[in-house]
């Protein structure tokens, strides 16, 4: 019984800790978003509007992440680590300050239409149609949840528009 009891506050604490912003010297060793890279860096910036800007500057500096995260959320629909909890806690941040999540990781479709035309020039009600499925969310991490809410519209956005 008492194995039982420890062996669930210990998964209790690794839960609560995994959507905690990493401060340990690996993260400082992750380029930011500022920090320059080849072409794609330079190119995905672009795309972004110079509201947006500020908003993932702000995030990154608390979540650091590195550009090819995004880079592949936006080409593949994921990220190529899904084990770190870092990105998708910079997404959430980036959501919530777009007001585009509430602090209670609610979405706002109408919201996030407009803030992936932004990013991407797409039809605003196919986005808000892709949004309002990808809504309704399970998750309780809300790290976990920005990050599935984006991975489920992105994937859906891929299927519809990127392949021929």
């Amino acid at each position: 019984m008492r194995v039982l009891v420890v062996a669930a506050v210990t998964l209790i604490t690794i839960t609560l800790t995994r959507c905690v912003p990493r401060t340990d010297k690996m993260q400082n060793n992750v380029k930011d978003l500022t920090s320059t890279t080849p072409n794609s860096m330079e190119e995905q910036m672009d795309k972004i509007s110079n509201d947006l800007r500020p908003v993932m500057a702000e995030c990154n500096e608390t979540f650091r992440i590195e550009m090819y995260y995004l880079e592949t959320l936006n080409t593949t629909g994921s990220f190529p680590e899904e084990l770190d909890r870092t990105p998708k806690c910079f997404l959430r941040c980036v959501l919530e300050k777009a007001e585009v999540a509430s602090a209670d990781s609610q979405f706002d479709v109408s919201r996030t239409a407009d803030v992936f035309d932004q990013i991407r020039v797409l039809p605003h009600d196919d986005l808000v149609k892709m949004a309002t499925t990808c809504s309704d969310r399970a998750e309780t991490c809300k790290c976990e949840r920005a990050y599935q809410y984006l991975k489920c519209l992105m994937g859906m956005i891929i299927n519809k528009y990127d392949t021929t």
